[in-house]
């Protein structure tokens, strides 16, 4: 199981790299050719787009990967569930984009909204094959289908903005990435797995329907927890804030999750496959959250103390609003770093319900949060909002770490108190180049010296972490 865990790793490292660096040359060549407003504008539409695809999964892919034993009987009828669930969401949005332009006062939001609808459709057909690959930890098929969609949506996107299509080009972009994964999806699956027969008992599907329905509405949530700072921005502050806040928050959430998702991605099937044996359990969670603190940590923390080099460089001229965002959000995706492979725990322990409830109250509160940060304007959102999950972090163990695995307090935070540590003092090591002098050259001092003070702290203090990344680069 060890060594398809690591090559799990392997494969979703590759893929997950290679999407995220496309993602984020799509992004510096957009910035440059389109303007803030347009990605505000996309900022809103991506927020309905994740709300609505919620319903669309209803949970049941989670269900599906902890259930160890599933009859061919029960994937055609949740396969026929989803295929109907997009279909119906894509009607729902349909007939909702109207009202969405007239709550944010913008007309142009109503056509954006109408031309993504179909994307609910499309996702839901090639859903299941895509979740039975990451049950089956064939993680090599399912890189090659993110890889291709990954790099058509690049050629669409930048093209289309090349040919003067503005907003456009991002909802293009999303169409294509959605509609090549799809076709990968169902070429990949109709090879390795049964065809969904025209078969439908609900009966069959009841227990998967029950952890679903507790998946979709922490889902619903923790979506709307996630994005109540891009609806409020844009909401008060317009869609020209709300892209330079949107552009500095992608930028992050790029790097946060590109590295999370490759190691939750492979976790929540291990650890669903020792969900009996907690002490195992433990160690594998504990693992997952060191470890990618190990790797975020150092590029989030070199993202906040730089952001006005990173955006001039990457964004350009047009982003001057976007650095203060950068540095708040670089640190907020920290504590996000940390806490986030609770989510791979709970539903490898199979209590969906945990994060259900837990997400309903954080939400209730974050939204108060942010509502009394933006008397302080556009940046007092998300530094309210950072203020509030630096002091969730002990409640997050007492909550959902403590009834589910024997890990005591110390332990919860010695695994992402240690990495914090080790980049704290390889940044100080650092810092003289941050203030002697200004410019290109001071910042690649900086993070020379500071790269070479992390890797030796982590040579002297991180030796696990470093014999796995080396079994990761050796396995065949």
């Amino acid at each position: 199981m060890k060594a398809a865990a690591l090559a799990g790793i392997r494969w979703t490292a590759i893929s997950t790299g290679v999407v995220n660096l496309l993602h984020l040359l799509q992004l510096a060549v957009l910035a440059r050719l389109l303007n803030p407003t347009d990605f505000g504008l996309m900022a809103v539409v991506l927020v309905i787009v994740g709300f609505v695809q919620i319903f669309g999964d209803m949970g049941i892919g989670n269900a599906i990967i902890h259930r160890q034993v599933i009859s061919q009987r029960q994937l055609s009828s949740l396969y026929w569930v989803n295929i109907s669930t997009g279909i119906a969401l894509t009607l729902v949005v349909l007939l909702v984009g109207p009202f969405v332009a007239q709550f944010y006062n913008e007309p142009r939001l109503a056509n954006l909204i109408i031309l993504i609808a179909p994307v609910f459709s499309i996702t839901a057909a090639g859903n299941l094959y895509r979740i039975l690959l990451q049950k089956d930890l064939r993680f090599g098929s399912l890189a090659i289908a993110e890889i291709a969609a990954a790099m058509m949506s690049t050629i669409v996107s930048i093209s289309f903005a090349l040919g003067g299509a503005g907003v456009y080009s991002l909802v293009w972009a999303t169409l294509s990435l959605r509609g090549i994964a799809t076709v990968m999806f169902l070429l990949i699956g109709f090879r390795r797995y049964q065809r969904p027969s025209f078969i439908y008992q609900h009966d069959d599907i009841k227990s998967f329907v029950h952890f679903g329905l507790f998946q979709m509405g922490e889902g619903v949530i923790n979506q709307l927890r996630s994005e109540i700072d891009i609806i409020l921005i844009s909401k008060l502050f317009g869609p020209e804030t709300c892209g330079s806040y949107q552009i500095a928050k992608s930028i992050t959430m790029r790097i946060y999750g590109t590295i999370n998702s490759i190691v939750n991605r492979v976790a929540f099937p291990i650890m669903a496959s020792k969900q009996d044996d907690k002490g195992k359990v433990k160690a594998a969670y504990c693992e997952s959250v060191q470890y990618l603190c190990y790797c975020v940590f150092p590029i989030l923390m070199s993202i906040c103390l730089l952001s006005d080099q990173v955006v001039a460089l990457f964004l350009g001229d047009k982003w001057g609003l976007s650095p203060p965002y950068l540095k708040v959000l670089a640190i907020q995706a920290m504590i996000y770093t940390a806490i986030n492979p609770v989510g791979s725990l709970v539903l490898a322990c199979g209590r969906a319900d945990l994060p259900f409830y837990w997400n309903l109250v954080v939400a209730v509160l974050t939204l108060g949060v942010a509502i009394t940060g933006s008397a302080w304007g556009s940046l007092g959102i998300p530094v309210s909002i950072l203020l509030f999950w630096a002091f969730a972090i002990i409640p997050c163990w007492f909550f959902l770490v403590r009834p589910l695995i024997p890990a005591r307090l110390s332990e919860f935070g010695w695994a992402m108190g240690k990495p914090l540590c080790l980049v704290l003092a390889a940044s100080v090591c650092g810092s003289p180049f941050l203030f002697m002098a200004t410019g290109l050259i001071s910042n690649i001092g900086f993070l020379v010296v500071a790269g070479m003070a992390y890797l030796a702290l982590l040579f002297y203090f991180g030796a696990d972490f470093l014999k796995t990344i080396f079994s990761l680069l050796s396995i065949r």
